[in-house]
């Protein structure tokens, strides 16, 4: 399972990443929503002299749900951009989005 949750969790990563290189207006393209999930990692807290982990526990992490428009503002700007749900679900692919709050 933990190998499932490891691509999901860098995939969740990367949109955070881009989510806040793109404009922040312009017309919504694209919309993308991820469900939040728990994903585990493990954490060596004691190690022998050898360097090596003696006492490896889990530790259960919890990515939060993301919501974002790919936002179109120019030729040269545009990108991917956060927003909350609520925002998320006043807006449709095709609409405006930015100082025309609606």
């Amino acid at each position: 399972m933990l190998k499932k949750l490891v691509p999901l969790a860098i995939a969740g990563m990367a949109v955070l990443a881009l989510a806040g290189c793109g404009p922040t207006s312009g017309t919504i393209h694209d919309k993308d929503h991820r469900e939040g999930y728990y994903y585990t990692t493990y954490h060596c807290y004691s190690y022998d002299k050898n360097g090596s982990c003696t006492m490896n526990l889990p530790q259960q992490n919890y990515q939060p749900p993301t919501w974002s428009f790919d936002l179109y503002a120019s030729e040269d700007d545009h990108g991917w951009h956060s927003v909350n749900e609520d925002t998320y679900n006043r807006y449709e692919v095709g609409d405006y989005y930015g100082e025309e709050e609606k």
